[in-house]
Parts: structure tokens; C-alpha cells; sequence
């Protein structure tokens, strides 16, 4: 895991990634639920209202990530800071992270001032965004450049990963994610797709994440895996028992905030997630 230079700022809701410590859900590993804290994107006011009318489903620990500036639009500063405040008002304890695509909108966004509620950042490396690469080497270089950045202004770095190539696709370059935990301070994994979670191959995924990561001597509490729930944009659609069977393998072994992405569509499906979750 990368080192932090520079002190960051004391805010309430700031700190380390909570790992979940490998325990194992209640009621034995075969259970619905889990102990963990739980992390969720939003990316417009519609989402954000959604955690904020649910407040009491969410939990000191929780972890949002807040995007502005993906696939081509244009970053606001103002917006997430916003979003940061109202969910900080129902759950101080929370961590919030600004969420973004290429090295550009990283320093416009520091140019245009973030809440100091805000201490991590996101880097979305996945098809579409500026500077991705299907190469490992390049990709390591990039986010190696984004930490650099993101510790002068004294916040933490995540590398968001496409989740290329973790397990049965062979039409794309097959990454080791632990090498990306040298050069940022977290990472989170797309797995939601076909290749994982919606072709009910989650926990296999988690297992080789896992494995690449306890073999380099990297902390799995230090990477995290996402989901979306309900209907993908490209029709693809993923189960309850397909998300809630990730998150219980993720918890096993040890991972941070299992990742949930919905829409204002989806809203209901999250809901179901956090129920079965026992929350």
C-alpha cells in the first residue's frame, strides 16, 4: 500500500479502510448478511437522497463514494461537496471519498476546493476514461502519478479497477491487482459483470482477488470488490443471491466496504441488499 506524505486533514469520518476482519456472517458462512460496513456510489442528487432517506440503514463505517467528471462530463467540486454534507448529517460517522475519471478532473477538482469532510479519492480506470490502458505497466504508472498528486494535498488514493480479466475472459489482458496496491493506498475492483457476479461466479472472483493479493503480502482489507445491483445498462441483470453471496465471500476473507452501485431505478434492489444484509 502506498504511503501517505504529507498530513491529511482531521475530519470526522476520516481514517484507515475498516476491515472486516474475515469474520464470517452471522449465523455460520452459509448465512445472508454480513458484519461489515458496506460502501455505495452515488453520482447525481436523486442517489444521494436515496442513502440520505434511508438513513437508518446506514452505518458509522460506511463508506460513499461521490463521482463527478466521468465519461466526459464535467467535473464540480460544488456538487460533491454538497452530497458529502448531506449525508455527513445523518451519518457523521461515514467516509467520503470524491470519485473521478482522468488526472485532469483530479487537479480541477483540487483547483475548484473540496469539503475538508472529503478524505479520499477515486480514480476510475476502466474503457472510456482518459489515460485507461488495458496494460497493467501503464495503468500502474497512472495511478502511481494520481497518488502523487492526491498525497500533496494530503487525502489518500483509490485505484477504481475495470475488473478486466479476473476470471474466463480471455479477450482481455489479465491483471495482477496486487500490483496496484503499491502505488495506491486502497483498491476497489469491478466484478459485477458477467465474467463475476452476474454470472453467479462472485465468490471465485473474490477467491482469486484474494489469492493475488495474500500472495504479494498485501492486506486484503486493503481492496474491495463492487456490485450492482438490480438491472445493468446493458440488460444484464444480478440477483440478490448472486450479490448477497459475493458480499458473504468478500467478508470472509477479509476484504473492506463490499461496493454497491444502484440507480434511482434500482433503488428498491438496494434495499432488498441492505435488508438482507440485516440492516
Amino acid at each position: 500500500m502506498a504511503s501517505v506524505t504529507g498530513p491529511g486533514p482531521t475530519v470526522s469520518g476520516g481514517g484507515d479502510p475498516p476491515s472486516s476482519g474475515g469474520q464470517s456472517p452471522p449465523g455460520g458462512p452459509g448465512a445472508t448478511g454480513s458484519t461489515s460496513n458496506l460502501a455505495f456510489l452515488a453520482y447525481n442528487e436523486g442517489q444521494v437522497q436515496v442513502l440520505v432517506g434511508n438513513a437508518s440503514m446506514l452505518r458509522p463505517g460506511d463508506w460513499f463514494y461521490l463521482s463527478t467528471g466521468n465519461f466526459g462530463a464535467t467535473p464540480s467540486a460544488a456538487n460533491v461537496s454538497q452530497w458529502a454534507s448531506q449525508i455527513h448529517a445523518v451519518d457523521p460517522g461515514g467516509i467520503f471519498v470524491v470519485h473521478t475519471g482522468g488526472i485532469a478532473n483530479v487537479n480541477t477538482l483540487f483547483a475548484q476546493g473540496l469539503s475538508s469532510l472529503i478524505t479520499w479519492f477515486s480514480l476510475d480506470e476502466e474503457p472510456n476514461e482518459p489515460g485507461f490502458s488495458g496494460s497493467q505497466t501503464t495503468t500502474a504508472f497512472q495511478l502511481a502519478n494520481f497518488t502523487a498528486i492526491v498525497h500533496s494535498h494530503g487525502l489518500k488514493s483509490i485505484g477504481y479497477m475495470t475488473g478486466q480479466g479476473i476470471y474466463g475472459d480471455s479477450s482481455v489482458n489479465k491483471w495482477n491487482y496486487s500490483a496496484f496496491a503499491a502505488v495506491v493506498d486502497y483498491v476497489t475492483v469491478q466484478t459485477q459483470g458477467n465474467e463475476c457476479v452476474a454470472g453467479g461466479n462472485g465468490p471465485t472472483c473474490v477467491s482469486i482477488l484474494a489469492g493475488q493479493f495474500m500472495g504479494a503480502g498485501d492486506a486484503t482489507s486493503d481492496l474491495s470488490v463492487q456490485a450492482t445491483v438490480g438491472s445493468l445498462a446493458d440488460g444484464v441483470t444480478v440477483t440478490l443471491t448472486e450479490v448477497m453471496s459475493t458480499l458473504n465471500a468478500s467478508v470472509r476473507m477479509g476484504f473492506g466496504p463490499f461496493f454497491l452501485e444502484f440507480t434511482g431505478a434500482t433503488a428498491p434492489d438496494l434495499i432488498a441488499v441492505l435488508q438482507a444484509d440485516g440492516r
